[in-house]
């Protein structure tokens, strides 16, 4: 099982809220917890639960990014690019590969959205247009990115690069 901030508050003898303050970087905890908590983490080895951040936050810190085929140089170039910038930002980025066809590129962005991402590049399976995106992202003004291949349709706010 894995450690948590429960586990660390305990070694530290601080209690969880001051434990999650000192290792979030938030509110006020003493320079002295703040020392007990981090070496304590350290030497438990405790990562924090990002699902359970992101739960918090509303916020994933990553980024899915959908591709018609991996395996061609361009889309590795982009998709190489794109994990440069968005790691600079402190994101990740999710790769999917679509390989050409629109309902695998529909269960791709179905299984982003589950993960709750936190914006979305979309490179359209020929023929797909927006088709692969659900109603529901059409209404919450999603915005996608498209590199090359403009969808066929203008429901998204957009930017064709």
């Amino acid at each position: 099982m894995s450690v948590t901030i429960r586990d660390v508050a305990r070694a530290a003898g601080v209690s969880t809220a001051t434990a999650a303050r000192a290792l979030g970087g938030y509110g006020h905890a003493s320079p002295t917890a703040r020392r007990k908590v981090s070496e304590s983490a350290r030497r438990l080895g405790y990562r924090p639960n990002v699902v359970a951040r992101a739960l918090v936050s509303r916020a994933t810190t990553t980024v899915g990014l959908v591709v018609g085929d991996i395996e061609n140089p361009f889309f590795a170039a982009a998709a190489r690019g794109l994990a440069d910038v968005m790691d600079a930002h402190g994101y990740t980025v999710l790769l999917a590969n679509a390989d050409e066809d629109a309902g695998r590129e529909r269960r791709a962005v179905d299984a982003l959205r589950a993960r709750q991402v936190d914006g979305m590049v979309v490179v359209p399976a020929p023929g797909a247009g927006t088709t692969t995106m659900p109603s529901t992202w059409r209404a919450r003004s999603a915005s996608t990115a498209r590199r090359s291949r403009p969808a066929s349709s203008s429901a998204f706010a957009s930017r064709t690069v």
